[in-house]
């Protein structure tokens, strides 16, 4: 959902997914809360995520010029991303409740979401989209938060081709911005 297109892909993919009945622990995630730029150099760059997650021409353009900014609060009920894309902006409501949720992306795409806390404190997302061809597209992203950095690491993996590597890093904007 670049670094900037792949974030755009990815974002461009994501959902509001429904609400769960679990609340998440707001001072055990407090740190992930704030605004958070893309680093493009310490990111992978998007063109063969974009490519196989079959985004048009024109949002591919798009999203090379664009750096995106995810702001993450805490809602009642668990984490929220909200990231503004060449096409708009879309909000994610991660629940980290293990239920799939339905919904469709900013291109009118069906996928089901769901998201789980895992071991070292990290937020496992796991995501099937149905694209344009009929394949199917399974994007598994694991957010880690670091001391000086929260980054996504992704596996993607399109029909039945090899799954591949793609690795995006986001950097706190500091109080001044």
């Amino acid at each position: 959902m670049s670094a900037v297109a792949l974030m755009l892909a990815v974002a461009l993919l994501r959902p509001v997914s429904a609400p769960s009945a679990e609340p998440a622990p707001a001072g055990e995630h407090a740190a992930w809360i704030g605004s958070w730029t893309l680093d493009k150099e310490k990111s992978d760059p998007p063109g063969r995520m974009l490519e196989a997650m079959e985004v048009p021409w024109y949002v591919k353009s798009l999203a090379k010029a664009f750096t995106p900014v995810l702001q993450i609060s805490l809602d009642g009920s668990g984490l929220k991303m909200a990231m503004k894309t060449p096409l708009g902006g879309r909000t994610q409501d991660l629940r980290a409740d293990d239920v799939g949720y339905p919904g469709s992306d900013q291109l009118d795409r069906k996928f089901e979401e769901k998201s789980q806390w895992a071991a070292g404190g990290s937020l496992v997302v796991d995501r099937t989209t149905d694209l344009p061809s009929g394949k199917k597209a399974s994007v598994r992203s694991n957010w880690q938060l670091g001391d000086d950095a929260l980054t996504n690491e992704m596996k993607v993996k399109i029909g039945d081709a090899s799954p591949f590597d793609v690795r995006r890093v986001f950097v706190r904007e500091s109080e001044e911005d």
